[in-house]
This record gives C-alpha cells, sequence and structure tokens, in this order.
C-alpha cells in the first residue's frame, strides 16, 4: 500500500520538510492489526511514524488526529504531531 503512494508521500515530506528532505530509509514497524505501519528516516535525520490504509477509511485517521490534539491541549503529557493525509 505505502508502495503505490511513495511519490506523492515524498511531495508531502517536501511541503511540510523542505525542497531538499526525502526518504532515506523505510523500516516496517509491527504491533498493529489495522493499519500497515513504518518509520521513515528523513534525509535531514528526522523520523517520522506512518501509518496506511485504505482511502474509504480516512474517518478513522482524522478521529485519531483530532482525539491527539485534545491530549496535546491538556499539557499533562507529550503527544507526536500527527500531519494530514497523502
Amino acid at each position: 500500500m505505502f508502495g503505490e503512494k511513495r511519490g506523492d508521500l515524498e511531495n508531502r515530506i517536501r511541503e511540510l520538510f523542505g525542497e531538499d528532505a526525502g526518504i532515506s530509509r523505510v523500516d516496517p514497524v509491527s504491533g498493529g492489526d489495522i493499519n500497515e505501519a513504518f518509520c521513515l528516516e528523513l534525509s535531514g535525520g528526522d523520523r517520522l511514524f506512518l501509518k496506511c490504509n485504505r482511502r474509504d477509511l480516512l474517518p478513522m485517521f482524522e478521529a485519531e488526529r483530532t482525539g491527539l490534539k485534545s491530549i496535546e491541549a491538556t499539557g499533562a503529557i507529550g503527544v507526536p504531531k500527527a500531519f494530514s493525509p497523502v
């Protein structure tokens, strides 16, 4: 699933991290049952956690992002930044 959209993902990464940003390494991450997950290392050393699934499940990702923002607003714990889907 990730491989099919790699070009779109790389374009989105450049939008977020600058024109020189690129994916230098991709490692699958196990543990979840619903989504495919990957750890991406960018050319500048930043690391991202990527979750992939079908487009019809986009509302699930949007709900998760809303939940993360709500948790972040409490200031109680650190929360990863969630980026918009590709």
